[in-house]
């Protein structure tokens, strides 16, 4: 019994500390919410993802994009940037790599039709 009590708390507490980090926003258009994003930080990585429902020509066309930075724990400088987009149906994305001064960058790109 001790240690499901301990548990409880323990998942409680570890998400209020990462929701503490999360930074909501609302996108608008011309005052009319649209969608909404969010920003995470940490010591290791900064998150932000962007989503938004668009109505053109009476068909609703979704938006997202997802963006991570990943840093070294030791020194902090980053490490990996991962970048994906989704623009109704096109899927683009890369993926780059960062040389150990953060001085040089390695990219893969890659496209994908959306089923």
């Amino acid at each position: 019994m001790r240690w499901r009590v301990f548990l409880l708390i323990f998942c409680v507490t570890s998400h209020q500390a990462i929701a503490a980090d999360r930074q909501w926003y609302s996108l608008t258009i011309d005052g009319t919410r649209v969608g909404y994003a969010w920003h995470d930080h940490d010591a290791q990585s900064d998150t932000e993802i962007m989503r938004v429902e668009v109505v053109q020509l009476r068909t609703r066309v979704t938006i997202e994009a997802d963006t991570r930075v990943v840093r070294s724990s030791a020194t902090g400088l980053p490490q990996r940037i991962d970048v994906e987009s989704i623009t109704g149906s096109a899927r683009t994305g890369w993926h780059g790599v960062l040389s150990a001064d953060a001085r040089t960058l390695n990219l893969a790109v890659s496209t994908v039709a959306r089923p």
